[in-house]
């Protein structure tokens, strides 16, 4: 198996690698969407309000932004 090919196979295996160690699957995303989905669910606050959110994603933009060549 030349490089390339090597090079390949392990970009393409890794999605499937990620998914399946648990220790991936519970990162801090999957621990916000559970807190978001039980806010929903128990009628509680957001762990993030709507407001939080479009601070950072404005920021995000500026960056983004910032840094294009």
């Amino acid at each position: 198996m030349n490089i390339g090919s090597k090079r390949f196979a392990t970009t393409a295996s890794l999605p499937l690698e990620l998914l399946t160690r648990r220790k991936y699957i519970r990162s801090g995303h999957y621990y916000l969407i559970q807190k978001f989905i039980e806010s929903i669910r128990d009628d509680k606050v957001p762990p993030v309000t709507g407001e939080e959110g479009r601070k950072v994603m404005a920021l995000q933009e500026k960056i983004f932004n910032r840094i294009k060549v």
